[in-house]
């Protein structure tokens, strides 16, 4: 390789490597994503603990899935981050459990409406700011009387001790993803959607 990679991480492997971002320039011997794990894991103690279980890694390269065996060119940009899953972690600030779910193709919140003015293409935003549902709403119906039935999810949070009494309880829920990568993948879903159905989006 001996060229430069832009590599990402999130969730608890930046914690562990701890920096979100870093350029670096590999061997020649690292031709694959495996090798750059290899060669990532020899680094250091902190990289060491990050890719110390392979197993829960999962790999984009240039915001896209890859495997172990996806050859690596000069200029890629590289992400790690955590399989989906739920997972337990002490939090040192409040001394209490906290749960965490780490996600790549989840964004904080995602809008899916349109079309974006004068493009006639569907408006997706992924954002950490609240959304107004109601104006949504009142965006997408303004004006038309042809639309029967609107489609909405919305996503809370339940707790488990209402189930489980021995369970401590969720006291906060984190939601990771990588930005420009979610953008991609839920634009590819529009882009299908619209091919299969008839659409009506926001303007």
């Amino acid at each position: 390789m001996a060229a430069p990679l832009s590599i990402l991480y999130f969730a608890w492997l930046r914690e562990r490597v701890g920096v979100a971002e870093e350029t670096l320039s590999p061997p020649d011997s690292v031709a694959t994503v495996a090798d750059l794990i290899a060669y990532l894991a020899e680094l250091d103690q902190r990289h060491a603990a990050a890719f110390q279980n392979r197993e829960t890694v999962r790999c984009a390269v240039n915001q896209e899935f890859a495997e172990v065996t996806t050859i690596l060119r000069p200029g890629d940009e590289v992400a790690f981050f955590p399989t989906c899953h739920w997972r337990l972690e002490r939090d040192p600030r409040f001394k209490h459990r906290v749960k965490y779910f780490s996600t790549c193709l989840a964004g904080l919140k995602v809008f899916l409406g349109g079309p974006m003015e004068g493009t006639g293409m569907a408006r997706i935003s992924v954002q950490t700011e609240d959304f107004d549902v109601a104006a949504e709403i009142a965006r997408l119906t303004a004006g038309r009387t042809d639309i029967g039935g609107l489609g909405c999810f919305v996503g809370i949070v339940r707790d488990d001790k209402a189930h489980d009494t021995s369970a401590r309880g969720i006291r906060a829920l984190t939601l990771e993803h990588y930005p420009a990568m979610t953008t991609r993948a839920i634009g590819r879903i529009t882009d299908d959607a619209e091919k299969r159905w008839v659409c009506w989006v926001a303007p």
